[in-house]
């Protein structure tokens, strides 16, 4: 019996030339996609080796309370004995680290002076002078106070795009450039790969439980105050431990609370005859020396600063004039002023006296015989070596036979005979019309159609009643509402009456307390910041409708997106001791 053999079967010339050409296709594109994958590869093993590098010194400085020195010459000793490669100590093998990145390259890595080396602490020190500007994000943000930096040079081994020196770059991946650093985005030498990973002095102190530094934040130059008012203002400190102590000072009427840093009382520069309470100069200075302590007996910090006191406002006492009679002699008048410096010069800027009449220049004294019937204004203006002030006067010369009126109005008889005039109108005016709670402000009014009596709403300070004016000022009281206070005046004479107002707004004094160093626009100017500093440096505050912003960069541009805003109503609810002082998170200070 014959046994019946299966053929074998296998690939025919057709079928093994399929195969052939598939995996000529598969070898082509493996090694077209190999480039790529070990470049995507290498370059996110870099990255790591990067990042754990900087976690490495970071863990390093938290422990020691410095860095080490790169590549520092091993006298004294390195830490780590074996790490001394020839002279020399290597800082990666010193925080047990690797150096080369994945390309085989050593990493760079440089450390700010102020923490660097054996023997310095980061927890007493409160700024580097290394920087860093971040442009991954397109736009450029500048890092101050960095502690250290670290980097891989990438594929190309370049790294002159990041810097070796203070301030370093970090640039977008793949930005093209030609040799210099210079953009060419279009046909480029390089491209940016280097891998960039930094530490900020503040992570360091934060990472090792610092404690901030006792400082005084206030200003040298403080509020500027007036002789013979009311002035407030309270010195700020930062860090250490509270509640704080502040050296005992006092001077030109001044005191300082100990325990709460204020500044206040009534400034009474110059005390002694001839002309007490008058200054010498346009402006004096105060000068304020204390020191602060705290509760962990941390050293003290000396503070000198000055308070530039301006004089009382210039203005002229006198608010009216007597008439006169055609022909006779005028009873002598002495114009009187106050505020400002004497001596001073008194002269009519506009207008005319009645026909006769002069004015002597350096006494105030109007005299003379009268030899013209009728009405006469006429502007009086008084200035001292630093200022002016004026005010509007009217004296009626009456024909013979006619009395005089104390007043300076027209006489009654005349008055009687014409049936009375037009109504008074008055314009009035605050100077100055945005200030801090506790500070006073000077009401000036010009009364046309008068002289005229008055009376204000609210009644404040000096500024309540007065009779027979045709204009004059006075000074309210220390004021302290939220917000604003609205002066009305009401003239009135025979013939009827009229109101006229003014506002004096109420502004408050902003600080940075966002626990970082920012750029902030207040009134149109834009101010960097540092953490725990006020925002509002005189003359700039937050008045009534405005908004402080603070941006995302803090080089002094403003530049950057408004992240946050601080609102006036904001901080007029916030303001719960009542001293114009706040924080930019609307928080009370």
């Amino acid at each position: 019996m014959m046994k019946k053999h299966q053929k074998d079967e296998g690939f025919t010339l057709v079928e093994i030339a399929i195969v052939l050409v598939i995996v000529g296709l598969l070898i082509s594109l493996g090694a077209a996609l190999l480039g790529p994958l070990t470049k995507k590869t290498k370059m996110t093993e870099s990255r790591e080796v990067v990042k754990t590098a900087r976690d490495a010194f970071l863990g390093f400085v938290v422990k020691n309370g410095f860095l080490p020195r790169e590549e520092a010459v091993a006298t004294p000793p390195c830490i780590n004995a074996s790490c001394q490669v020839g002279t020399t100590c290597d800082p990666f093998c010193e925080v047990g680290v690797r150096r080369s990145d994945s390309w085989g390259s050593n990493l760079m890595y440089y450390a700010a002076d102020e923490i660097e080396g054996a023997g310095r602490n980061a927890c007493g020190v409160n700024t580097t002078a290394m920087q860093v500007n971040d442009c991954q994000s397109g736009t450029c943000v500048t890092k101050t106070n960095v502690a250290y930096v670290i980097y891989s040079l990438g594929a190309d081994v370049n790294g002159e795009c990041t810097g070796t020196t203070s301030p370093y770059t970090v640039r977008l991946q793949d930005f093209g450039y030609d040799a210099g650093c210079v953009p060419n985005p279009t046909n480029p030498q390089f491209r940016y790969d280097d891998i960039v990973q930094y530490i900020s002095l503040d992570e360091i102190r934060a990472a090792m439980g610092c404690a901030q530094p006792l400082a005084i934040t206030s200003p040298t130059t403080l509020l500027q105050g007036e002789e013979d008012s009311f002035y407030s203002y309270s010195l700020q400190a930062i860090g250490g431990r509270s509640p704080y102590t502040w050296q005992a000072w006092s001077g030109s009427g001044l005191t300082l609370n100990t325990a709460s840093g204020l500044i206040s009382g009534t400034i009474n520069y110059k005390t002694s005859a001839p002309n007490a309470g008058e200054l010498s100069n346009c402006t004096e200075t105060i000068n304020v020396t204390t020191s602060v302590t705290d509760q962990a007996s941390s050293p003290a910090v000396n503070y000198t600063g000055t308070i530039q006191v301006r004089p009382k406002p210039l203005a002229i006492v006198t608010q009216s004039l007597p008439s006169g009679i055609e022909g006779s002699s005028y009873a002598s008048t002495t114009l009187s002023g106050s505020g400002g410096r004497s001596s001073y010069t008194w002269s009519i800027s506009s207008g005319t006296l009645p026909t006769g009449l002069v004015l002597n220049a350096s006494t105030g004294v109007i005299s003379g015989t009268t030899t013209t019937a009728g009405t006469y204004n006429f502007v009086v203006q008084l200035a001292d070596t630093c200022s002016t002030t004026q005010r509007n006067f009217a004296v009626t010369v009456n024909p013979p036979g006619s009395s005089t009126s104390s007043t300076g109005s027209t006489s009654s008889s005349s008055s009687s005979s014409s049936g009375g005039g037009p109504i008074p109108t008055c314009t009035l005016t605050a100077s100055p019309t945005e200030i801090l709670k506790g500070q006073t402000s000077t009401l000036t009014w010009s009364i046309t159609n008068g002289p005229a009596n008055g009376s204000f709403s609210p009644a404040s300070g000096t500024c309540t009643t007065f009779s027979g004016s045709s204009g004059g000022s006075c000074t309210t009281a220390a004021l302290t509402a939220s917000t604003s206070t609205t002066f009305t005046l009401t003239v009135s004479n025979a013939s009827g009456s009229s109101t006229c107002s003014a506002t004096v707004n109420t502004a408050y004094r902003v600080w940075n307390n966002t626990g970082a160093r920012w750029d902030f626009r207040v009134d149109g100017t834009c101010r960097r910041v540092a953490n725990g500093s006020e925002i509002t440096a005189a003359p700039l505050l937050l008045g009534t409708g405005e908004t402080i912003s603070r941006y995302n960069t803090n080089n002094g541009t403003c530049g950057g997106a408004v992240v946050a805003q601080l609102l006036y109503a904001t901080a007029a609810t916030a303001d719960a001791d009542n001293d114009s002082q706040v924080n930019f998170t609307g928080t009370d200070r």
